[in-house]
């Protein structure tokens, strides 16, 4: 299982085999319990040192701890002052039966779980602070938390731990989405204790959103007074418990993107639901003699269960006999009912009902006797019944049930509330499947787009798949250099036609073009021109492509799977929607695609993450945040014009009635984006976004190459070596002459320095007579950075000379010159390892040196650099794993129509509740005209009331 690597990898927090690891578990309820247990165990069999601290908060609690594996257990023991002022848990569930929770009172419903925990952090503190002091002599390297109270928070802070893990039992914690950053879209996201699913009419979205304000607030009031107790007894040092949140690196949440709604998450937000699932151990229990029998009796099987927290036996007596009708009218099912008491009178002379305190509820769950399950829908119990194929009836009571209940019902495969049955989508982990045919989609226009794509086809055609790549020719001249694959042997290419080398010989060349970025600053008022260029090729390629019906049929014939691309170019959609693959991913060979984004529902947050061609970092002032969006805007809709005559054209040669590009990029299942959480700017995204940058970085492959015995003589001529290259597109031969002078002058003055300069032309006479400069056409770019003899790297910050430097641990000057290189910059300049100079710098030679001077002798940059990419070498993941696994995964269940967010469809006033906003104003502004209106009459009646007994006095003088 995929959650259970990601966990046993928390290795990469420090560098030893094995860390210790505090895992703070209240115990007040099992299925929390029991989630947390499981993140232990599942450390502790992965050869850590667990240790499992267990505050008892509810009593009936006190002897269940869920833990198998895990030996090193602290249970913190309530004194005679809390047990007395505490209420006990089940006496408070009872009411839940009756009771419906709302806006109007959610505070009031959960004050038993607000004041339980409350008492309980007051209580380890007043009572058990020595118990701190001993495991602060343990050194723990990681701390493990759920955030549903903060106290475990403040001790991990207490006891020196910097390294802490949020951690959610359930789908996730809505009431501290604002604290760590992640967005709350509850215009159509259904919030924890919500009542409805994800499609919300004007009052439902209003009423989601403020049950999930009164929870933060019921919540906050609860941490505030947990905080009151964390500063008395340790002390006013200890952060505020909105500051501690935010400071986890990672949030472990217990949802399953392919089950859940979807929505968008930051990249620190790590889905493991299912965790607690073991299929394994589940298949191979056997069920004793009495529940052999017991599913041998009859042709049918439903298993009944509420879970441990409602009692069945609290159920209201018209509920109950409701249930024994239904019970009684289906005689050939025999009905296994968890009840939590001996008193069953109720149910006299019925035969076919089994009564249980106890059931072996996964073991019953995946045995083929077994019918179906009607739950109340706690996250456990959902996540054992999606993964068991069992069709069933939920009836939620309280908190997330709800919610679980309709996220499920999405599928198909339960009804929520209601008596009939329906087949559930069986859900299932990655097995081992057959080959898949999969198409690579790959216009060749750049070299580092084209190496990306042709990446992911020799991975998965190293895995064993059949692979087309398909290359339509964009740019003649580039057609050599983007190929990009090295393993795949179906490649197909799609040469430019005689019509398209006519409209070709007119046109300016892209390296003429290209020239002109050395000295354009590009920003939203010229954006637009900028790329005017680039719009007209890939619209005549389009258009030479798709004419060619022989490609298209020899496409057709092999029965593709899967189909890859890059939303760069809607042609490919319309062109694989053609042949009828439906389960498409795309694939970003940027950090992201600025322009698909709103067309998939994802977030695109202005105010905080640098646009695709943005020029700032995180941090903007106002007019940078409004540069960041027009320039964004600007981009867009030069984008979205060449979409729009690229679907011209595939309309044109394949059909009328193929879908507008707009419904085509949001039907595809995944979006592979050459991001990497650890490097890139944090920002939220959809489930369906899978980060795989680095992909084209294989570590073992580079540090087996071995240099030429002429790279191996220069890297030796100097005691320090610097490479410096500006990429494919935009070349060093058209650098302004001032700033390749100040370069050279820079060189000159530098002699202890060999200089690798990547130059693309063998007129080299302006160096003649500097001895430190080798130029090259080719360099081994790759293997230079990962050898310890070369010392820094001078570059354009393309994303792949990005990713290349990040894994390499190189110090390195970045010197954007277009597009996202600029954003590749500032994203890595956050790491402290780079020097960022704007391309304009190069005007001073003095600057540019001492941009060079830093990154040779300053040992922090290189520090820095060596530790980003340590971080790297030792991820929790391979992309390689997540193209391979997530690709397999498609083709064999795929496509994924319910990972597509249904806020893509709601309106802008909809989605950021201005509708709503408005609805109060209005309101407000109503009830201030209204007392303004009554304050003039009661004045006027007032004031005529005077006026007469004014008259009247003077009547009567």
């Amino acid at each position: 299982m995929i959650y259970l690597f990601i966990l046993s990898s928390l290795f990469f927090f420090v560098p030893t085999n094995s860390i210790n690891v505090l895992v703070y578990s209240p115990a007040f309820a099992a299925s929390h319990t029991n989630f947390m247990a499981r993140l232990a165990d599942t450390l502790a069999g992965a050869g850590h040192n667990v240790t499992f601290l267990v505050p008892i908060v509810d009593v009936a609690s006190r002897h269940h701890f869920g833990v198998q594996i895990t030996t090193d257990v602290f249970v913190i023991e309530q004194d005679e002052i809390t047990s007395r002022a505490s209420v006990p848990f089940d006496d408070s569930m009872e009411a839940y039966w009756t009771e419906h929770t709302d806006s109007s009172n959610v505070i009031q419903s959960f004050k038993w779980f607000f004041d339980g925990m409350s008492l309980g952090c007051e209580n380890f503190l007043r009572n058990h602070k020595p118990i701190l002091d001993q495991l602060k002599t343990r050194h723990f390297d990681v701390a493990i938390v759920e955030p549903v109270s903060i106290c475990g928070l403040a001790y991990a802070k207490y006891l020196g731990i910097d390294r802490t893990i949020l951690a959610s039992s359930c789908a996730y914690y809505d009431f501290i989405f604002r604290n760590i950053g992640e967005p709350d879209h509850f215009s159509y996201l259904p919030t924890l204790v919500g009542m409805t699913g994800d499609q919300m009419d004007f009052w439902q979205r209003l009423e989601n959103y403020r049950v999930a304000e009164k929870m933060y607030q019921g919540f906050s009031q609860m941490f505030d007074l947990e905080q009151k107790s964390i500063q008395k007894y340790l002390g006013e040092t200890i952060p505020n418990w909105r500051e501690l949140l935010p400071d986890a690196s990672l949030f472990f949440t217990n949802s399953n993107p392919y089950l859940d709604f979807p929505r968008p998450v930051i990249q620190k937000t790590v889905q493991i639901g299912g965790i607690s699932v073991n299929m394994e151990k589940i298949k191979s229990t056997k069920l004793d003699h009495e529940w052999e029998e017991i599913l041998s009796r009859r042709d049918h099987n439903m298993l009944i269960s509420f879970g441990s927290m409602v009692q069945s036996a609290h159920m209201l007596d018209d509920a109950r006999q409701n249930l024994l009708k239904v019970i009684k009218s289906e005689p050939n099912v025999t009905f296994i009912w968890k009840y939590e008491t001996n008193d069953t009178s109720f149910a006299e002379g019925v035969e076919n009902i089994i009564f249980s305190k106890w059931v072996p509820q996964a073991a019953l769950l995946n045995d083929n006797r077994l019918t179906a399950f009607l739950t109340h829908g706690g996250l456990g119990s959902t996540n054992e019944l999606a993964y068991s194929g069992k069709p069933a009836v939920m009836v939620p009571i309280f908190a997330d049930q709800y919610r679980n209940a309709h996220m499920l019902a999405r599928h198909g495969g339960v009804t929520v509330m209601l008596l009939h049955l329906l087949i559930l989508h069986i859900f299932c982990l990655l097995p081992s499947i057959s080959c898949l045919n999969i198409l690579v989609y790959s216009p060749a226009f750049a070299a580092s787009h084209s190496n990306f794509l042709g990446k992911l086809a020799d991975t998965l055609t190293e895995r064993g798949h059949n692979v087309t790549y398909l290359v339509p020719v964009v740019e003649n001249a580039k057609r050599g250099e983007c190929i990009g694959v090295k393993l795949t042997k179906d490649v197909v290419i799609v040469e430019a036609g005689e019509e398209m080398m006519r409209k070709k010989q007119d046109d300016t060349p892209s390296d003429e073009i290209l020239e002109v970025f050395w000295k354009a600053e590009m920003d939203s008022s010229n954006s637009r021109d900028l790329f005017k260029w680039f719009s007209e090729s890939m619209i005549t390629a389009c258009q030479n492509f798709h004419s060619r019906r022989d490609i298209f049929d020899a496409m057709k014939s092999r029965n593709f799977d899967v189909a890859i691309l890059e939303p760069i170019s809607a042609c490919g959609l319309g062109f694989v929607k053609a042949l009828g693959i439906e389960k498409t991913i795309l694939a970003s060979s940027c950090t992201f695609f600025d322009v698909a984004l709103p067309h998939i529902g994802e977030p695109l947050e202005f105010s905080y993450v640098p646009a695709g061609f943005s020029v700032s970092s995180e941090v903007m002032s106002m007019f940078e945040r409004l540069e960041n969006w027009l320039v964004t805007r600007e981009v867009r809709i030069v984008n979205e014009g060449m979409f729009d005559g690229e679907m011209k054209s595939y309309r044109e040669f394949l059909g009328e009635e193929l879908p507008d590009w707009r419904h085509l990029l949001p039907e595809a299942s995944l979006f592979f984006v050459n991001s990497h959480p650890f490097i890139d700017f944090p920002r939220p995204v959809l489930q369906k976004t899978v980060p795989i940058g680095g992909i084209q970085v294989n570590l073992e492959w580079i540090k087996q190459q071995k240099l030429s015995e002429e790279w191996e003589e220069i890297l030796n001529k100097r005691p320090l070596n610097m490479l410096i290259s500006f990429g494919s597109m935009v070349k060093s031969t058209h650098m302004p002459k001032k700033w390749k002078n100040g370069l050279l002058e820079i060189i000159k003055s530098t002699p202890n320095v060999t200089f690798i300069w990547k130059y693309e032309s063998e007129d080299i006479s302006f160096a003649e007579g500097i001895e430190n400069i080798h130029f090259s056409k080719w360099v081994p770019q790759t293997a230079l950075l990962n050898d310890d003899r070369l010392t820094a790297f001078v570059t354009h910050g393309g994303l792949g000379s990005t990713m290349e430097l990040a894994h390499s641990g190189k110090p390195a000057v970045m010197i954007p010159i277009i597009a996202d290189q600029i954003r590749n910059a500032k994203m890595l300049e956050r790491h402290h390892g780079i020097v960022y100079l704007h391309k304009n710098s190069m005007e001073d030679v003095q600057m540019t040196k001492q941009a060079f001077e830093a990154v040779l002798y300053d040992e922090k940059y290189k520090r820095s650099a060596q530790k980003l990419a340590k971080l790297l070498a030792n991820q929790p993941y391979s992309p390689k794993d997540y193209v391979i696994k997530y690709t397999e995964y498609l083709g064999e269940y795929g496509p994924f129509p319910r990972m597509d967010p249904y806020g893509r469809h709601l309106n802008y006033f909809q989605k950021t509740f201005l509708d709503i906003f408005a609805l109060f104003a209005l309101t407000a502004i109503s009830a201030f005209l209204l007392a303004a209106l009554s304050i003039r009459f009661v004045c006027s009646k007032i004031s005529s009331f005077k006026l007469k007994l004014r008259k009247e006095e003077l009547k009567v003088e």
